[in-house]
């Protein structure tokens, strides 16, 4: 379980739909990029200039209709037709306009978390608080500016994690993050 090169089953079953579903959400551009993977050589054992040449002429004509990004964006304006109302204490209240310590609101966060749930049916949230001595007072507190954030992973930045049973509960007990 000590081994972070590993990937979690369901990761590696669902790994190729979600790169797919990315592509086909980027649109023409993306799907024409990656050539032979989406567009298949017509006479592919035919390796001539003249069928290399025919073969650009068809992925320049081919066309390839935007329909899934498109509902997607769709989708995410639906679920926010109504502003959400977000109830932080006043201790929180950074949240609702720099939620993850880089300018993105809580508004933000939550439509790019539906973005990520219509495409990969599922994404992590985990919130991150800096590790700082403990404060005496709130003048000592807010003179630290450490404050705690939500980050948002897509899918397939999670490459592998478990969990375990405590108190007749299902806790995680690793998550691996894929880094870049």
């Amino acid at each position: 379980m000590s081994d972070v090169t590993f990937q979690h089953p369901e990761y590696v079953k669902n790994l190729p739909y979600w790169q797919k579903l990315d592509d086909v959400c980027e649109g023409e551009d993306a799907v024409k990029a990656k050539c032979e993977k989406y567009l298949p050589m017509p006479n592919a054992h035919d390796k001539s200039p003249a069928n290399k040449s025919a073969y650009e002429a068809y992925l320049t004509r081919a066309v390839f209709y935007e329909v899934t990004g498109t509902t997607s964006n769709s989708l995410v304006g639906a679920a926010f037709a109504t502003d959400p109302s977000f109830k932080f204490p006043p201790e929180l209240a950074h949240l609702e306009r720099n939620a993850n310590g880089a300018g993105i609101s809580a508004y933000q966060l939550a439509q790019n978390g539906i973005r990520h749930l219509l495409k990969h049916y599922r994404c992590a949230l985990y919130v991150d608080y800096p590790d700082v001595p403990p404060a005496r007072n709130l003048a000592e507190f807010k003179a630290q500016k450490a404050y705690p954030m939500i980050h948002l992973l897509n899918a397939i930045d999670v490459v592998n994690w478990d969990s375990v049973m405590v108190d007749n509960q299902k806790k995680l007990c690793l998550v691996v993050i894929r880094e870049f």
